[in-house]
């Protein structure tokens, strides 16, 4: 049976007579051997184990990468070659082709080798010798990797789904927000007025009556406006995240003796609204846990453009936690703020990471990509 014409000449491998277990799509195999004879042998032990299959042999890493702008179910390789390798092969495709599994199909023995390959990734190890659980191994690469695509489309789905629900509840914000400020504030506003009217009115025995009113009517307007700025703070609608982050730091420490620093450098004064979002809940929530627990005497804020990502940075002086602290907070409460904050992150496809030591205060960083307009404005100087 021929095999191959040459080194990167395709061949079909497919069993004579098609039945249940072989009318799947042909499996499209890329070999990494310098040996057409081998290649003939794994392909016949394919064929005879009913892996019907589609094998492209090849020896070089510019061979490998072309062959790799075609589709590939799967690499088999030998460890080493003249000019290539195994290692370099995952190398390749771990940079490239994360999903694409690789199994090693060699004539070494070394136990070593073999162990350092399957740890830098390879799924499985087979010797030439040896090739009855070739077919075996191959179905299991395969399949293993079909589905962990299947979990990465699930991954994608339900991050999109998380995405979404993040939106809806800034949505519902905004509007609680809108409603508390246009009608429960504006209704407050209007009694309070009533109250002050009544004071002509009250006498001496009324007097501490009227007082009372008046300022609990005061405290509840101003209960409702920080409901309401707490909910979606105006500033980020009408000026930019730059100003609501001033505010909300002048508002966060308001009465308390904390030296505060703000730093906005490198990015555009609008971002993208989700951006804007993200960023600002990020900073809010790392502020009132700083104001809550930390007892700091310095603050500080930073948020700094690069060619495509932002970097924020808060960090205190304050009284600091041991690390396995909030993790063990974050299983008892996997919908904390922490754990808030990480997710935001993580949906936009940035990271965010809390440095922490008894006394030596807190550092929360978060990293987060730019769209490609901000990226542009960068560029512009805007």
């Amino acid at each position: 049976m021929a095999m191959m014409a040459d080194s990167d000449t395709p061949t079909d491998v497919q069993p004579a007579s098609v039945d249940a277990a072989t009318e799947a799509t042909p499996l499209r195999v890329l070999l990494v051997d310098p040996f057409e004879f081998d290649a003939q042998l794994i392909g016949s032990r394919l064929l005879r184990g009913g892996v019907p299959c589609h094998l492209r042999r090849v020896e070089t890493a510019p061979e490998f990468q072309a062959a790799l702008n075609e589709p590939v179910d799967l690499v088999l390789s030998e460890t080493e070659l003249p000019q290539f390798s195994a290692a370099l092969a995952l190398q390749s495709l771990q940079r490239s082709a994360p999903d694409i599994p690789l199994v090693i199909v060699t004539e070494s023995s070394e136990e070593g080798e073999a162990v350092e390959l399957l740890r830098r990734g390879a799924l499985d190890y087979v010797l030439k010798d040896r090739l009855g659980r070739l077919c075996q191994s191959v179905r299991l690469a395969v399949e293993r990797a079909r589905m962990l695509r299947r979990l990465d489309v699930k991954r994608r789905e339900m991050e999109h789904l998380s995405l979404r629900l993040v939106q809806a509840e800034e949505l519902e914000r905004r509007r609680l927000a809108r409603e508390l400020h246009d009608e429960l504030g504006q209704r407050l506003t209007a009694l309070n007025l009533q109250v002050h009217r009544l004071q002509p009115h009250a006498d001496a025995a009324l007097h501490a009556v009227w007082c009372d009113a008046r300022q609990g009517v005061a405290d509840m307007v101003a209960q409702v406006r920080t409901m309401s700025v707490n909910l979606r703070p105006p500033e980020l609608d009408h000026l930019g995240l730059q100003a609501a982050i001033g505010h909300l730091l002048q508002r966060r420490f308001e009465g308390v003796w904390a030296h505060r620093v703000f730093e906005y450098v490198g990015l555009p004064q609008r971002l993208s609204p989700l951006l804007e979002i993200t960023c600002y809940r990020i900073v809010q929530e790392s502020l009132t846990n700083i104001a809550r627990h930390a007892r700091a005497s310095n603050v500080v804020v930073e948020m700094i453009g690069g060619a495509d990502e932002l970097d924020i940075i808060v960090r205190d002086n304050g009284a600091g936690f041991e690390p396995t602290q909030w993790h063990q907070r974050m299983a008892r409460d996997p919908r904390g703020g922490i754990v808030g904050m990480r997710e935001r992150a993580h949906l936009l496809g940035g990271t965010l990471t809390i440095d922490s030591r008894p006394g030596r205060g807190t550092r929360v960083a978060a990293t987060l990509p730019l769209t490609l307009e901000e990226q542009d404005e960068y560029r512009s100087g805007g």
